[in-house]
C-alpha cells in the first residue's frame, strides 16, 4: 500500500495489488473513493462465540495495520464518502495522545468499514475510533476489542457525527466514561 495519499490512483485507473506481511505505518486515505480489501476466507458473523475465529481469519489474511507511535491506525480526514471502503483489516496497537487511536474520522468523513477488527488501541477519546466534525461512517460486522480511552473506549462520537453500526461487537473496551461507545451530543 502507498504511504501517502498522492500515490493512490483514482478509481478508474486502479489495479489489483497483492501483498503479504504487516504494514508498520498508518493508512491515510485520499479524498477520492478507494477500496482496500483483505483477501481472507468467507466473512464470519461477528458474534461473541465467533470472535476468536474472526480474529484468526483476519490475521491469516495478513492484513494488519500496526501504526507508528503517536499515529492513529487509519485516518479519514478529507470528506471521504461511503464509497471509500475498507474490508477485512485489523488495526491494533495505536497509542495516541489525542483523539482516535485505531480509526480517526474527521471533517465530515464517512467511509464504510466492513469485517474489521479494531483491537488494543489507546487514545484520549475514542481508543478504537473517533468520529468528529459531522463524520458518519458505516460499520458492518466489525469488532472493537480491548481499546482504552478517557471517553469512549471503543468509539467516541461528537460534533454532529452519527456513526452507523450493523452487526458489530464491542468486547472488553474500557474508559472513564462510555467503555463501549460514548455519544456526545453537546459538542
Amino acid at each position: 500500500l502507498p504511504s501517502s495519499p498522492q500515490n493512490i490512483a483514482a478509481p478508474h485507473s486502479c489495479r489489483k495489488v497483492t501483498n503479504t506481511g504487516k504494514y508498520g505505518a498508518a493508512l491515510v486515505f485520499p479524498a477520492v473513493p478507494v477500496m482496500v480489501k483483505a483477501v481472507a476466507p468467507a466473512p464470519i458473523p461477528a458474534t461473541p462465540e465467533n470472535i476468536p475465529a474472526m480474529e484468526a481469519a483476519m490475521e491469516a489474511g495478513m492484513a494488519i495495520v500496526i501504526p507508528e507511535a503517536g499515529s492513529p491506525g487509519m485516518t479519514f480526514s478529507l470528506g471521504q464518502t461511503r464509497l471509500t471502503i475498507v474490508d477485512g483489516l485489523t488495526v491494533r496497537g495505536a497509542n495516541v495522545a489525542g483523539d482516535g487511536g485505531g480509526v480517526r474520522c474527521v471533517n465530515g468523513s464517512s467511509p464504510t468499514l466492513r469485517n474489521c477488527l479494531v483491537q488494543s488501541n489507546i487514545a484520549a477519546n475514542g481508543g478504537g475510533m473517533v468520529c468528529l466534525d459531522e463524520s458518519s461512517p458505516l460499520l458492518t460486522n466489525c469488532v472493537f476489542r480491548a481499546n482504552r480511552a478517557v471517553k469512549g473506549g471503543g468509539v467516541y462520537s461528537a460534533g454532529g457525527s452519527d456513526p452507523e453500526f450493523a452487526s458489530c461487537e464491542f468486547d472488553n473496551n474500557s474508559a472513564g466514561n462510555g467503555g463501549g461507545i460514548y455519544l456526545d451530543g453537546d459538542e
